[in-house]
Formats: structure tokens, C-alpha cells, sequence
């Protein structure tokens, strides 16, 4: 007989992460691709790597980028992030190009930033359903933003 004050049982860390797990999947569009990359799956390597870190604590921009590109950095190995699905999936995108595709993401309400000092990065109900709400359109709007910046 459990006292009435208890806490509701949690499941182990492995469990309530795996049944917790919001797996986001790959809009169905046209190939676009920059630099030899789909952007599609780009993007949903980038929002579901967002996921995964947010489960364990919020981060900005830059460290995002850090995880996607697999830094060694002490805080993100303090942190424990090098342990997420997404650490180094994007090592061989430029720094540069990574962040204006998290901000590009952020501009069209797939992640919300928070403002403030420190603002750290959230999913959002958009970037959560990316599969239901990305197009080729909007891919391709993405790879002129991507060549432009680049010259």
C-alpha cells in the first residue's frame, strides 16, 4: 500500500525517454539539395537533435550547432550532450551555413527562441509535425537564403 503523499512512479530514464520520443520524419517533397546535402533531411536532423537536447536541458543558437557538428566543447560534455542521437550528424556542414538554417528554422516558427539574456531554443508544435507542414517551396526558399549568404 503506497501513502497518498507519494510522487507517481517514474520510469527509468531509458524508458521514459523511449516512450516519450517524439521521432520526427522527412517531409515528402521535391529533392532539394545544397552543397551536395538534402535539406530536408538536414532540417529534420537538426529539429529532432533540438528534441532529443531538450529533454535533457535548453540551449542556444550556438550550442545547438556545437552538438550538430560534434564539438568537444566542456559544456557540452559536462552536459552529457555528446550522448544524443544527433551529436556529429552534421560535422560536414560550415558553421556559418548551420547557423542560418537554425535561424531560417526559427524565422518560420519551427523552433521559438526565447528573448532575453540567454535565449535558449524550443520545439514547436510546427517544427514537432515537420513532415505535416514543410514543402518543397519553402525548401527551395531555404536554398536561395543558403547560396546567398555563401557568396
Amino acid at each position: 500500500i503506497k501513502p497518498k503523499n507519494t510522487a507517481p512512479e517514474k520510469a527509468t530514464p531509458n524508458e521514459s525517454k523511449e516512450a516519450d520520443q517524439k521521432v520526427i520524419e522527412a517531409a515528402d517533397t521535391k529533392a532539394v539539395t545544397f552543397q551536395g546535402l538534402d535539406l530536408n533531411q538536414v532540417l529534420v536532423t537538426v529539429l529532432q537533435c533540438l528534441n532529443d537536447v531538450s529533454e535533457r536541458k535548453y540551449y542556444s543558437v550556438s550550442m545547438l550547432v556545437d552538438v550538430l557538428r560534434g564539438s568537444e566543447s566542456k559544456k557540452l560534455l559536462a552536459g552529457e550532450i555528446n550522448r544524443v542521437d544527433g551529436y556529429g550528424k552534421l560535422a560536414s556542414v560550415n558553421r556559418e551555413d548551420l547557423t542560418f538554417i537554425i535561424e531560417w528554422l526559427i524565422s518560420n516558427g519551427f523552433i521559438l527562441q526565447t528573448k532575453g539574456q540567454y535565449p535558449v531554443l524550443h520545439p514547436t508544435n510546427k517544427g514537432l509535425n515537420y513532415n505535416s507542414t514543410m514543402n518543397t517551396r519553402q525548401l527551395q526558399t531555404l536554398k536561395r537564403g543558403l547560396e546567398q549568404q555563401s557568396i
